[in-house]
């Protein structure tokens, strides 16, 4: 069974676009570990620039790999999909 049949809903919306700071990035890079300590992939979907910006500049998206960075959600199941190898 594919990854996005298994999800009733993996979407979340924001009203408004998110900022991320050092604090943020902190956060991101200890979830990224926890992941990485679990076996478990991150891919993130529709990062807007100004995040986007700030995980580059922080080495984040070198950290974790600029193919796990999807443009939109079908892209990240589709991305899912081939990291679990279906």
């Amino acid at each position: 069974m594919r990854l996005r049949d298994r999800c009733s809903s993996v979407q979340q919306t924001a009203s408004t676009r998110l900022a991320v700071d050092s604090t943020a990035m902190n956060s991101m890079v200890a979830l990224y570990e926890r992941c990485q300590k679990n076996g478990v992939t991150l891919i993130l979907s529709h990062v807007n620039e100004q995040p986007m910006h700030v995980m580059e500049k922080a080495g984040f998206v070198d950290m974790i790999g600029r193919a796990h960075f999807c443009p939109n959600i079908e892209a990240a199941l589709d991305h899912a999909d081939e990291v679990l190898g279906k």
